[in-house]
Protein backbone atom coordinates (compact mmCIF):
# COMPACT_ATOMS: atom_id res chain seq x y z
CA UNK A 1 0.00 0.00 0.00
CA UNK A 2 3.30 2.44 0.69
CA UNK A 3 3.92 2.58 -3.02
CA UNK A 4 0.38 4.00 -4.29
CA UNK A 5 0.04 6.29 -1.29
CA UNK A 6 3.59 7.44 -2.55
CA UNK A 7 2.79 7.91 -5.97
CA UNK A 8 -0.26 10.14 -5.42
CA UNK A 9 1.97 12.27 -2.61
CA UNK A 10 4.26 12.67 -5.63
CA UNK A 11 1.38 13.81 -8.28
CA UNK A 12 0.04 16.13 -6.17
CA UNK A 13 3.20 17.74 -5.24
CA UNK A 14 4.58 17.90 -8.78
CA UNK A 15 1.77 19.52 -9.83
CA UNK A 16 1.13 21.62 -6.77
CA UNK A 17 4.46 23.13 -6.26
CA UNK A 18 4.30 22.56 -2.49
CA UNK A 19 6.64 20.42 -0.35
CA UNK A 20 5.59 17.52 0.56
CA UNK A 21 6.08 15.51 4.40
CA UNK A 22 8.14 12.65 4.97
CA UNK A 23 4.82 10.33 4.51
CA UNK A 24 4.78 11.54 1.26
CA UNK A 25 1.87 13.98 2.12
CA UNK A 26 1.39 17.72 1.34
CA UNK A 27 2.66 19.92 4.06
CA UNK A 28 -0.13 21.84 6.59
CA UNK A 29 0.98 25.74 7.07
CA UNK A 30 0.16 27.65 10.08
CA UNK A 31 -2.92 30.12 9.50
CA UNK A 32 -2.44 33.08 8.91
CA UNK A 33 -4.79 36.39 10.34
CA UNK A 34 -5.86 38.85 8.16
CA UNK A 35 -5.24 42.43 10.28
CA UNK A 36 -8.95 43.85 11.28
CA UNK A 37 -7.89 47.16 9.38
CA UNK A 38 -7.55 45.59 5.86
CA UNK A 39 -10.74 43.48 6.63
CA UNK A 40 -12.54 47.01 7.46
CA UNK A 41 -11.17 48.58 3.99
CA UNK A 42 -11.48 45.41 2.07
CA UNK A 43 -15.29 45.60 3.21
CA UNK A 44 -15.57 49.32 2.75
CA UNK A 45 -14.30 48.70 -0.78
CA UNK A 46 -16.91 46.08 -1.57
CA UNK A 47 -19.58 48.27 -0.75
CA UNK A 48 -18.41 51.53 -2.01
CA UNK A 49 -17.99 49.84 -5.66
CA UNK A 50 -21.48 47.68 -5.38
CA UNK A 51 -22.68 51.26 -4.74
CA UNK A 52 -20.89 53.33 -7.23
CA UNK A 53 -21.97 50.56 -10.07
CA UNK A 54 -25.58 50.76 -9.18
CA UNK A 55 -26.26 54.57 -8.97
CA UNK A 56 -23.42 55.97 -11.05
CA UNK A 57 -25.99 56.15 -14.34
CA UNK A 58 -28.38 57.85 -11.89
CA UNK A 59 -28.93 61.50 -11.64
CA UNK A 60 -30.10 63.10 -8.17
CA UNK A 61 -30.10 66.13 -8.34
CA UNK A 62 -32.08 66.77 -11.83
CA UNK A 63 -36.19 66.77 -10.82
CA UNK A 64 -37.96 64.34 -12.70
CA UNK A 65 -40.35 65.64 -16.32
CA UNK A 66 -43.75 66.74 -15.45
CA UNK A 67 -44.76 63.67 -17.80
CA UNK A 68 -43.30 61.28 -15.55
CA UNK A 69 -44.61 62.67 -12.47
CA UNK A 70 -48.13 62.39 -14.05
CA UNK A 71 -47.51 59.30 -15.76
CA UNK A 72 -46.47 57.65 -11.76
CA UNK A 73 -49.81 59.76 -9.97
CA UNK A 74 -52.09 58.08 -12.76
CA UNK A 75 -50.66 54.50 -11.83
CA UNK A 76 -50.31 55.11 -8.46
CA UNK A 77 -54.04 56.28 -8.02
CA UNK A 78 -55.57 53.09 -10.30
CA UNK A 79 -53.87 50.63 -8.46
CA UNK A 80 -55.70 49.52 -5.11
CA UNK A 81 -54.31 49.72 -2.01
CA UNK A 82 -52.42 46.90 -0.20
CA UNK A 83 -55.05 44.30 1.82
CA UNK A 84 -53.05 45.28 5.18
CA UNK A 85 -53.25 48.87 4.70
CA UNK A 86 -56.38 50.37 6.26
CA UNK A 87 -58.79 52.62 3.72
CA UNK A 88 -59.77 56.09 5.02
CA UNK A 89 -63.36 56.50 5.05
CA UNK A 90 -65.19 60.12 5.78
CA UNK A 91 -66.43 60.99 8.58
CA UNK A 92 -69.90 62.09 8.76
CA UNK A 93 -70.79 65.94 9.80
CA UNK A 94 -70.78 66.76 13.11
CA UNK A 95 -74.50 67.52 14.56
CA UNK A 96 -74.93 70.74 15.41
CA UNK A 97 -75.09 71.61 18.79
CA UNK A 98 -78.96 73.02 20.52
CA UNK A 99 -79.33 76.75 20.59
CA UNK A 100 -79.18 77.13 24.26
CA UNK A 101 -82.63 78.52 26.24
CA UNK A 102 -83.08 82.07 26.75
CA UNK A 103 -84.29 83.23 30.30
CA UNK A 104 -83.96 86.48 32.36
CA UNK A 105 -82.97 86.34 36.03
CA UNK A 106 -85.02 89.33 37.47
CA UNK A 107 -84.69 91.65 40.74
CA UNK A 108 -86.62 94.33 41.68
CA UNK A 109 -85.65 96.55 44.49
CA UNK A 110 -85.73 99.95 46.15
CA UNK A 111 -83.17 102.57 43.83
CA UNK A 112 -80.46 102.55 46.57
CA UNK A 113 -80.10 98.83 46.80
CA UNK A 114 -80.36 98.89 42.81
CA UNK A 115 -77.40 99.85 42.06
CA UNK A 116 -75.45 97.14 44.56
CA UNK A 117 -77.41 94.52 43.25
CA UNK A 118 -76.53 94.75 39.32
CA UNK A 119 -73.19 93.26 39.21
CA UNK A 120 -73.85 90.62 41.71
CA UNK A 121 -77.00 89.68 39.63
CA UNK A 122 -75.05 89.26 36.23
CA UNK A 123 -72.25 87.27 38.18
CA UNK A 124 -74.94 84.92 39.43
CA UNK A 125 -76.51 84.66 35.81
CA UNK A 126 -73.06 83.90 34.37
CA UNK A 127 -72.89 81.21 37.41
CA UNK A 128 -76.27 79.69 36.23
CA UNK A 129 -74.79 79.34 32.43
CA UNK A 130 -72.11 77.82 33.73
CA UNK A 131 -73.82 75.30 36.18
CA UNK A 132 -76.11 74.07 33.17
CA UNK A 133 -72.95 73.45 30.40
CA UNK A 134 -74.24 75.26 27.76
CA UNK A 135 -78.08 74.51 28.60
CA UNK A 136 -78.85 78.24 29.38
CA UNK A 137 -78.53 81.83 28.52
CA UNK A 138 -79.14 83.07 31.06
CA UNK A 139 -79.57 87.60 31.14
CA UNK A 140 -79.66 89.51 34.22
CA UNK A 141 -83.05 92.78 35.22
CA UNK A 142 -82.70 95.00 37.40
CA UNK A 143 -85.84 97.25 38.55
CA UNK A 144 -85.32 100.00 40.66
CA UNK A 145 -88.13 101.49 42.81
CA UNK A 146 -89.18 103.60 45.65
CA UNK A 147 -86.66 103.03 48.92
CA UNK A 148 -88.46 101.83 52.17
CA UNK A 149 -87.87 104.20 55.14
CA UNK A 150 -84.11 102.61 57.22
CA UNK A 151 -86.39 101.86 60.16
CA UNK A 152 -88.29 99.56 58.77
CA UNK A 153 -85.50 97.50 58.28
CA UNK A 154 -82.92 95.89 55.40
CA UNK A 155 -84.42 96.57 52.10
CA UNK A 156 -85.99 93.69 50.64
CA UNK A 157 -85.50 92.67 47.20
CA UNK A 158 -87.70 90.56 45.07
CA UNK A 159 -86.11 87.57 42.51
CA UNK A 160 -87.93 85.99 40.08
CA UNK A 161 -86.99 84.19 36.86
CA UNK A 162 -88.91 84.02 33.44
CA UNK A 163 -88.55 83.56 29.70
CA UNK A 164 -86.65 85.75 27.23
CA UNK A 165 -89.49 87.03 25.60
CA UNK A 166 -92.42 88.96 26.59
CA UNK A 167 -95.45 87.41 28.67
CA UNK A 168 -93.07 84.29 28.97
CA UNK A 169 -94.06 82.14 32.00
CA UNK A 170 -92.12 82.76 35.04
CA UNK A 171 -91.45 81.32 38.67
CA UNK A 172 -92.59 82.85 42.02
CA UNK A 173 -91.46 85.52 43.26
CA UNK A 174 -89.24 84.86 46.58
CA UNK A 175 -88.39 88.08 48.38
CA UNK A 176 -85.03 87.75 50.27
CA UNK A 177 -83.34 91.02 52.69
CA UNK A 178 -80.24 92.29 52.03
CA UNK A 179 -78.23 91.95 55.25
CA UNK A 180 -75.07 93.42 53.93
CA UNK A 181 -73.60 94.28 50.67
CA UNK A 182 -71.26 91.29 50.95
CA UNK A 183 -73.39 88.82 51.79
CA UNK A 184 -76.06 89.78 48.76
CA UNK A 185 -74.40 87.49 46.38
CA UNK A 186 -74.86 84.49 48.92
CA UNK A 187 -78.43 86.02 49.80
CA UNK A 188 -79.44 85.81 45.96
CA UNK A 189 -77.87 82.93 45.17
CA UNK A 190 -79.83 80.98 47.47
CA UNK A 191 -83.14 82.46 46.86
CA UNK A 192 -82.47 81.54 42.58
CA UNK A 193 -81.90 78.12 43.94
CA UNK A 194 -85.04 77.72 45.93
CA UNK A 195 -87.14 79.25 42.52
CA UNK A 196 -85.51 76.20 40.65
CA UNK A 197 -86.03 73.49 42.71
CA UNK A 198 -89.63 74.81 43.82
CA UNK A 199 -90.34 75.44 40.02
CA UNK A 200 -89.66 71.93 38.69
CA UNK A 201 -90.14 70.67 42.01
CA UNK A 202 -86.90 68.17 41.55
CA UNK A 203 -86.20 66.05 44.04
CA UNK A 204 -82.23 66.26 43.70
CA UNK A 205 -81.08 68.24 46.57
CA UNK A 206 -79.35 71.75 44.37
CA UNK A 207 -76.89 73.57 46.78
CA UNK A 208 -75.23 76.08 44.33
CA UNK A 209 -74.25 75.76 40.08
CA UNK A 210 -71.51 73.64 40.16
CA UNK A 211 -73.79 71.14 42.45
CA UNK A 212 -75.05 67.46 40.27
CA UNK A 213 -78.20 68.92 38.52
CA UNK A 214 -78.58 66.18 35.76
CA UNK A 215 -79.37 68.35 32.44
CA UNK A 216 -82.41 67.71 31.97
CA UNK A 217 -83.52 69.49 35.03
CA UNK A 218 -81.92 72.21 32.91
CA UNK A 219 -83.31 71.57 30.13
CA UNK A 220 -86.97 71.70 31.77
CA UNK A 221 -86.48 74.90 33.34
CA UNK A 222 -85.66 76.45 29.88
CA UNK A 223 -88.48 74.93 28.21
CA UNK A 224 -91.40 75.42 30.66
CA UNK A 225 -90.24 79.35 30.87
CA UNK A 226 -90.35 79.62 27.10
CA UNK A 227 -93.48 77.95 26.41
CA UNK A 228 -95.63 79.75 23.93
CA UNK A 229 -98.89 80.91 26.30
CA UNK A 230 -102.15 78.83 25.07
Amino acid sequence: MRPSGLRTGVFFGAIGGFPLSQGCRPRQFPGVRVPIPVVLLLCACVIGGVWWHGTRSHDFLTPPPESKLAAIHAKAGSSPPPADQPVEVASPPETAMEPALAITLHAGTGNGTASLLVPVLLEVARELEKASDGTLHVTASVAGGRDIPSGLGPPPVAIWLSGAADGSPSTGVLTTTVRSPDALHQDVMVAVIKLIRGYLKHETPVEIPGSPVPRAAWLELGARLNRPPE
